[in-house]
């Protein structure tokens, strides 16, 4: 164990040390480090799926940690979805013969 993991620090809320790697304060239950939210891909901008499929609903702004404003669902990041035709010939023929291999056995049990 390194002497970094065992220093301690007090709570920015009650005081009370705390370790450095720790979430959260024992004592009081302060959040200590804050949620780290991903940018996404350059141009992303998120939108909720399902307030954008109704025509009536409001168009809501998706807050920092990924909810949208107006129906409270988690919408989801650019990082949520793979894009299967970037995938490589070797990946893909490797899927493929998994799925679909060329020789099976069956073996069967007389009676």
């Amino acid at each position: 164990m390194s002497a970094r993991a065992t220093e301690d620090m007090p709570c920015p809320a009650c005081g009370q040390p705390v370790g450095v790697w720790d979430g959260f304060c024992e004592a009081c239950g302060t959040e200590l480090t804050p949620p780290v939210v991903s940018a996404g891909q350059p141009g992303y901008v998120p939108q909720c799926p399902v307030c954008a499929a109704d025509p009536d609903a409001p168009s809501a702004a998706v807050t920092a940690d990924g909810y949208c404003e107006s129906c409270g669902r988690k919408v989801p990041t650019s990082r949520d979805h793979v894009d299967l035709d970037s995938l490589t010939a070797d990946l893909l023929s490797t899927v493929d013969e998994t799925m679909q291999p060329t020789h099976v056995s069956l073996w069967t049990r007389s009676t």
